[in-house]
């Protein structure tokens, strides 16, 4: 492949190659962008496990410290319930992602599929 990304051909002149530099920025073998798409699915993962273990551990608080209230200890249940399946949304998403970026060849976090060229 030609470096002729950001070409310029002038009157008399061949096209301008782009820097060596540019053409050699990568991390792990893939590109800047992918870098960036990986470390944001990476945060974001981080993210929502952290919102779900402070979620389950403040409705855990909230049970032991209902005193016995039916509704109260309801609440918490549900609430340790629907934390327990965000994550088990959070999980199969990342699955699915992980799945689709093998099929389409994108190396998102940060290995390339073995069937890919």
């Amino acid at each position: 492949m030609t470096d002729k990304l950001l070409a310029l051909t002038l009157p008399g002149s061949g096209p301008i190659s782009l820097p060596s530099q540019i053409n050699n920025v990568s991390i792990l073998g893939v590109g800047f962008g992918s870098i960036i798409i990986m470390w944001a699915i990476n945060l974001a993962l981080v993210l929502a496990i952290i919102a779900t273990l402070v979620y389950i551990l403040w409705a855990g608080w909230k049970w032991i410290t209902s005193q016995g209230d039916p509704k109260t200890i309801e609440t918490a249940r549900n609430m340790i319930l629907f934390g327990a399946l965000g994550l088990g949304m959070v999980v199969l998403s990342m699955f699915l992602v992980n799945i689709a970026a093998s099929f389409l060849c994108v190396p998102l976090l940060g290995w390339t599929p073995s069937n890919c060229h």
